[in-house]
């Protein structure tokens, strides 16, 4: 009994003793699913790949299944994207007594800008006003249009960051680890959508098919982020449903 409850409130909890818990809650369910969803994300890749080639050396103006079927923005890909946001929203936003564990109420909001800022292109649209307003110029090979989506990312991801900060501190160490561990993910996926997006932007013409390359690093990246923070979102619901089972039975 004293066991029990002494790991509910997380007391003796070490960040390698939460990762081991979490991993043991895989199973091939969730195992499939994963491959699954990865398995769409690496087919849209390899659609967009064979069209490019297509492209190249039989005909630049076809486009035998369309544009949608490809990577980026207005794409089927990308729509899938916005499907895998809205399941880690989900998830995240109807965990239990989530008042009591803010950190998953922080990600929650993180991820719900996210998903508005690329659906509705929110980080574009402000960073145009800011490089009208600044009159920004172009820097080390970024337009200044980049330097202004930038500013917007920056402007709006510290204070996100911070209250997801606050957030962890408010809530109980197993939930701070598992915030660490969505961070982590979130750094992965910021990496790609704003590190490669830049150094995009600054090689697309550094040799034949560096943009076709960076793309497909860019957005594949993204995609397959998403898919393991899905899978992430599920480890965490089923350890916080197994922790609050010890603590009614303490």
């Amino acid at each position: 009994m004293e066991n029990r409850k002494s790991r509910s409130n997380g007391a003796d909890v070490t960040f390698p003793a939460q990762v081991k818990r979490l991993v043991s809650h895989v199973d091939s369910r969730l195992t499939w699913f994963v491959v699954a969803i990865i398995g769409i994300d690496l087919l849209f890749l390899v659609i967009f790949f064979l069209y490019v080639v297509y492209a190249v050396f039989y005909n630049q103006d076809a486009s035998p299944l369309g544009s949608r079927w490809g990577i980026g923005d207005g794409s089927y890909s990308e729509m899938f994207g916005y499907l895998k946001m809205v399941v880690i929203i989900v998830l995240l936003a109807s965990i239990q007594q989530i008042w009591k564990r803010p950190i998953y109420l922080a990600f929650a909001l993180i991820f719900t800008f996210a998903l508005f800022d690329d659906a509705l292109r929110v980080h574009e649209r402000l960073g145009s006003r800011i490089v009208q307003a600044l009159t920004l110029q172009p820097i080390g090979g970024l337009g200044a249009q980049d330097l202004g989506e930038l500013l917007v990312w920056t402007t709006v991801g510290v204070p996100l960051l911070a209250g997801a900060i606050a957030a962890a501190i408010g809530s109980p160490r197993e939930d701070r680890y598992n915030g660490v561990l969505l961070l982590g993910m979130l750094a992965v996926l910021a990496l790609f959508v704003v590190v490669a997006d830049m150094v995009h932007v600054m090689q697309m013409s550094a040799f034949r098919g560096a943009n076709t390359l960076f793309s497909m690093i860019e957005d594949g990246g993204e995609q397959v982020t998403l898919s393991l923070i899905c899978g992430l979102a599920i480890l965490i619901r089923r350890e916080l449903r197994l922790r609050s089972g010890l603590v009614h039975a303490g």
